[in-house]
């Protein structure tokens, strides 16, 4: 069994699973340097709800050749820290939210390579 890593300590559905739902729209642009701890604690419970199922929680999914298991961040407070970025990263709330929506929906395809490139950790 491959074990992968947090998005926000993410990741992430099964393949051809239903939809996860739309990322969210509210302050979609923000950067994430430029949320308050406050505005990341909100943020994480709703990614931790909408696509883990909670905290402390994972989704797995049996691809053709193995099964693909990918934990969620355990608390608030780990998904919290997961989102800090160095000054002048310009990745933003809806860019975190859409890599891990689309790896939850497509577990068997692996972390979205974009999504790596616009990591700035």
């Amino acid at each position: 069994m491959r074990f992968g890593m947090s998005l926000l300590f993410v990741l992430v559905a099964a393949c051809g699973s239903s939809d996860a739902g739309a990322p969210s729209s509210s302050a979609g642009g923000q950067a994430l340097t430029a949320m308050s701890d406050a505005d990341k604690a909100a943020f994480c419970d709703e990614i931790a709800g909408r696509y883990y199922g909670g905290y402390g929680k994972s989704r797995s999914s049996q691809c053709p050749s193995e099964k693909v298991t990918v934990l969620g961040p355990k608390t608030q407070s780990e998904c919290v820290s997961g989102l800090a970025r160095p000054s002048g990263c310009a990745e933003t709330r809806s860019d975190e939210e859409g890599c891990v929506k689309e790896y939850v929906e497509n577990l068997c395809a692996g972390f979205p390579s974009r999504c790596r490139a616009l990591r700035c950790t």
